[in-house]
């Protein structure tokens, strides 16, 4: 939306990361616990089976424009290929962007690092099953829904947004910091 309500812009963000965080924390303990009775499968099926669940039901209950009027699809010009892609050259040569985006995808990547490292050293190296290795990875998601659901809109609210991207900025890589350490 661009109505210019950040405080309630941020809440809906944190509840949208709520939702996938709730399949996130499901997600791994049910597919080790599938994997422990041996099927290695059927949970990806069951995740992909979720995920057009989920399509369906934003098709059938979202509703089809947008709550601001000035970004409703009716209200925005019709654009040719050439024109859309002009303005998203636009949008990505925006002052600031670059920086934030190169954050993120240095970021992305050492998550994904981390996010792939980790099930191998449970398994290999602490001989985790695949049951309590779904747990395990499934057990850090709650606090990341609790964060999403409750607190990011008043972060938001009282320090401005900018103001919590530069605090996520410090945070992550001090954390990663941490982990190194131990």
């Amino acid at each position: 939306t661009t109505s210019g309500n950040e405080t309630a812009r941020a809440q809906a963000l944190g509840r949208m990361t709520t939702a996938y965080t709730i399949g996130a924390t499901l997600g791994p303990a049910i597919g080790g616990i599938l994997a422990q009775n041996g099927d290695l499968y059927l949970g990806a099926k069951l995740a992909v089976a979720g995920s057009m669940l989920s399509v369906l039901l934003s098709i059938v209950f979202l509703p089809t424009g947008a709550s601001s009027t000035e970004s409703s699809p009716s209200s925005l010009p019709k654009r040719s290929l050439v024109q859309e892609l002009q303005h998203s050259a636009q949008i990505a040569m925006r002052p600031g962007l670059w920086p934030l985006l190169t954050v993120k995808v240095i970021s992305g990547v050492a998550s994904s690092m981390y996010q792939t490292a980790l099930p191998m050293i449970l398994t290999q190296n602490l001989k985790f099953d695949p049951a309590a290795l779904g747990l395990s990875m499934s057990s850090t998601m709650p606090a990341s829904a609790v964060f999403g659901a409750f607190v990011i809109g008043t972060l938001t609210q009282q320090l401005g947004a900018m103001n919590v991207t530069k605090l996520a900025l410090f945070v992550r890589p001090l954390l990663a910091v941490v982990m190194a350490s131990a």
